[in-house]
């Protein structure tokens, strides 16, 4: 299996948006530019905001990149630890490897920005 497989990328996403949802202080996932743009179509089958995945520089690698809008009350920076951590254990669960990384196992990271207090 190669890790740019389209389907491969669609789940890596689905599953960190997913995790990311789901930690205590994630307001919303933000959306970028061109998804704001896209926005104005239909929902069905658009991909979750917020996110971006691609292939890492390494064989099995996968990078992400996690925008949000932490809620007030939370600390940012316990909030982005919290999402990295998540987001790590859920795509790692996608690929089926095990984390931390052992050798030949494949490497997730996770880039978290915290563009808004709401």
């Amino acid at each position: 299996m190669v890790n740019g497989e389209p389907a491969v990328a669609e789940r890596v996403l689905r599953a960190a948006a997913a995790a990311a949802r789901e930690v205590a202080g994630v307001a919303y996932l933000r959306p970028g530019l061109a998804e704001v743009l896209r926005g104005a179509g239909g929902r069905v089958g658009r991909r979750p905001a917020g996110v971006r995945v691609r292939p890492g520089p390494a064989a099995g690698s996968w990078e992400v990149r996690i925008e949000l809008a932490a809620e007030r009350g939370h600390r940012a920076v316990e909030v982005t630890r919290a999402v990295r951590a998540a987001v790590t254990g859920a795509v790692a669960e996608v690929l089926g490897t095990a984390v931390p990384t052992e050798a030949g196992a494949a490497r997730v990271a996770v880039r978290v920005t915290v563009t808004d207090v709401s």
